[in-house]
């Protein structure tokens, strides 16, 4: 089966500089590209080097706001400081709402100018892997002589043979 990820999503608001600015707070990201649109009005890529978010705009100006659910649900971003980001959020004027917290990770959702609705979520970080060091420290006081060897080549060396 072939491996995927989302690469973009886009969106239509009424101001493209205004959205690109409050998902650069948001998430630390950066404009990617900014120019005319294939079919018209204009477009700003914000985002990482790997996805993001095209913010787009027609010639004309934006209609009505878009009904909760049509025509999707919501939007989720993943920060690594949700009390941060729910700060940005309120900065810019719009109202975090439902907050929850329940595995994995907590979260709040808010609706930005044009009815367009985000779900904010950040994860704990996961325990950071023993370091090398670290193995081999309890591996040796352990008495885990041949695990202790087998940890050689991580640091370019050959792998030792264990006392007998």
């Amino acid at each position: 089966m072939p491996a995927g990820f989302l690469e973009h999503a886009n969106i239509t608001v009424s101001d493209p500089d205004r959205s690109a600015a409050l998902l650069q707070s948001l998430c630390g990201w950066h404009e990617r590209w900014r120019g005319a649109s294939q079919l018209g009005g204009w477009t700003i890529h914000v985002g990482n080097e790997r996805d993001y978010i095209a913010v787009y705009t027609r010639d004309e100006p934006v209609g009505q706001r878009f009904a909760k659910g049509a025509p999707l649900n919501h939007i989720g971003l993943v920060v690594d400081d949700l009390d941060a980001a729910e700060a940005v959020v309120a900065e810019a004027g719009l109202v975090p709402f439902n907050h929850m917290d329940y595995e994995p990770g907590r979260r709040f959702y808010f609706f930005d100018w044009d009815g367009i609705e985000f779900e904010i979520v950040s994860y704990p970080s996961p325990a950071p892997a023993p370091s090398f060091l670290q193995r081999l420290g309890e591996a040796l006081s352990g008495g885990r002589w041949r695990e202790a060897a087998t940890f050689a080549p991580e640091v370019g060396r050959p792998a030792v043979k264990p006392p007998a």
